[in-house]
């Protein structure tokens, strides 16, 4: 008799992370790893849709909503092999009124689809500037 044992995020973590694991086994939990986060992020959107709430609309930093975007975002880009560098600040503080939670909602799957859309080895740059 066959026993199948399902591996979980954490048993697919520790494999990535194991220096004498295969390179094969590595791939493979790799795609696990980035499948979980890929449906992670569908059921975030799902639920997000499903909660319509009213807009909240704030004054938001634009540069610290970026920087927060930049630094939840870091490992995944580095597990893609792809470096995310948020640009040199602009003259003042860049402000938008704007619901926070949705703006940085929209930024972070800017990014989140320009860190899929690179290869291995370049970068993803973030400006945040005032235009007229």
């Amino acid at each position: 008799m066959l026993t199948v044992k399902r591996l979980s995020l954490a048993d697919a973590q520790l494999i990535l992370d194991a220096p004498t694991a295969s390179e094969g086994c590595k791939k493979a939990a790799l795609v696990i790893v980035e499948e979980a986060d890929r449906m992670a992020g569908i059921v975030r959107q799902l639920l997000d849709f499903a909660r319509k709430r009213p807009l909240e609309k704030v004054t938001v930093d634009a540069r610290a909503l970026s920087a927060r975007v930049i630094d939840l975002l870091s490992m995944l880009a580095r597990k893609s092999g792809v470096t995310l560098v948020l640009g040199a600040p602009s003259p003042g503080v860049v402000q938008v009124v704007a619901d926070g939670g949705q703006l940085e909602q929209a930024v972070t799957n800017l990014v989140v689809n320009a860190v899929q859309a690179s290869r291995f080895g370049q970068s993803v740059r973030l400006d945040v500037r005032r235009v007229d």
